[in-house]
């Protein structure tokens, strides 16, 4: 039995033939065949490389007739596959650089970034695939021409100069496009550097603060580290608490594909707990006082409880974690001794919280541990 079949069961072959007559334009045999079997339109439960979806196929294979019925017809113009990275139809259109499909999925509301899901916006799409015109079709309609790929954590400039797309780079560059990787001047001398180059030199490069999601209302920054510049997993952190005596930044660690728009996450969104809880953090100390190693960050403390919450944590423990530092690393002081705590996640006992030799011990372990056992857990699991 294969894939199709588990899928579909019964319409299986009728499936088939409907993706047969989209490849072909035959709008009236879809109608037809979707006014009889109208629970064909719900979105297939599980991503089949060959049919990810009936508008989705229709953006790629350039349809539009097609598009306009699905659409008509009730499915999401934005609806995501299953897998395969969240992939919107609008993508689909760019990667092969379709532009009157492009146009007319923007002009019946398709998100222009896609989803916030998605490991690539369309504009990132359109540029791995060499697609020039609709580039320049996605950036005159506002693209977020700097979102990260959220597994290569890298703009559109950076992919479209590691492909040797030159026009694309040139293009997006007169755009406004920079880079995540390179380093920016105008950082150097910005508030907290030497804490910066701390953590690049000892966990992993720090992306640029102009591409990582920001803190609303607030002087404190968030900043992005691959860690041992890769694309595994990366910590998150404050840059401006040290400010506060006695001075301190937050970090928390992710898994590498962890999504991080700049927009689109609703604040009770998992994808959205680390920026919150770091949000919120920040201003306990900005105007109360900082943290210190061994506070435990209740689940159920009303003023984190609104949060998007881990399904499999119920509580963050402050670590003055042990950063890497090889004989061979060379930093410079940073800011006058800043502590550096990593918030590590927390099972609880039902009965109390740990205390005395028992929060030692597990202080002592959490320090020492590496940096995969002390992530978060990807919400993406299944996704992908």
């Amino acid at each position: 039995m294969t894939s199709l079949e588990k899928t579909y069961g019964q319409h299986a072959q009728l499936v088939r033939e409907i993706y047969a007559h989209i490849e072909t334009g035959d709008v009236e045999f879809l109608n037809a065949q979707l006014a009889t079997h109208p629970q064909l339109l719900e979105p297939p439960r599980f991503d089949l490389l060959s049919y990810p979806g009936f508008l989705h196929y229709a953006a790629e294979k350039n349809q539009l007739a097609a598009c306009q019925l699905f659409v008509g017809l009730g499915i999401d113009i934005n609806q995501t596959t299953v897998g395969s990275g969240n992939t919107t139809p609008l993508a689909l259109a760019a990667k092969n650089g379709h532009l009157e499909i492009i146009r007319w999925l923007l002009a019946a509301g398709a998100q222009v970034d896609g989803s916030p899901l998605s490991v690539a916006t369309p504009l990132i799409t359109a540029v791995t695939f060499g697609q020039v015109e609709a580039v320049d079709l996605l950036l005159d309609n506002h693209s977020d021409i700097n979102r990260l790929h959220a597994k290569f954590n890298r703009t559109a400039l950076d992919l479209a100069r590691s492909w040797g797309f030159q026009t694309i780079a040139e293009h997006l560059e007169a755009a406004g496009a920079i880079s995540a990787i390179e380093e920016d001047a105008s950082e150097e001398a910005a508030p907290g550097a030497s804490i910066v180059e701390f953590v690049s030199a000892t966990a992993g490069w720090v992306l640029s603060e102009k591409v990582t999601p920001q803190l609303e209302s607030t002087d404190v920054k968030l900043r992005v580290s691959c860690i041992a510049n890769k694309n595994d997993f990366k910590l998150l952190f404050t840059l401006g608490l040290f400010a506060q005596n006695p001075r301190t930044e937050l970090f928390i660690c992710l898994p590498g594909n962890w999504r991080l728009p700049r927009q689109g996450f609703a604040p009770s969104s998992p994808w959205a707990f680390p920026q919150g809880l770091l949000a919120e953090l920040s201003k306990r100390t900005l105007t109360s006082a900082p943290f210190s190693e061994g506070e435990i960050i209740l689940r159920s403390d009303s003023a984190y409880s609104s949060l998007g919450w881990p399904a499999d944590i119920d509580a963050l423990i402050v670590v003055d974690k042990i950063w890497n530092i090889t004989t061979e690393t060379v930093v410079a002081p940073h800011d006058d001794i800043v502590k550096l705590y990593v918030l590590v996640p927390l099972k609880l006992n039902k009965k109390s919280l740990p205390a005395g030799s028992a929060l030692k011990t597990i202080i002592e372990k959490k320090r020492r541990s590496s940096w995969k056992s002390i992530a978060l857990a990807s919400p993406a699991r299944g996704l992908e």
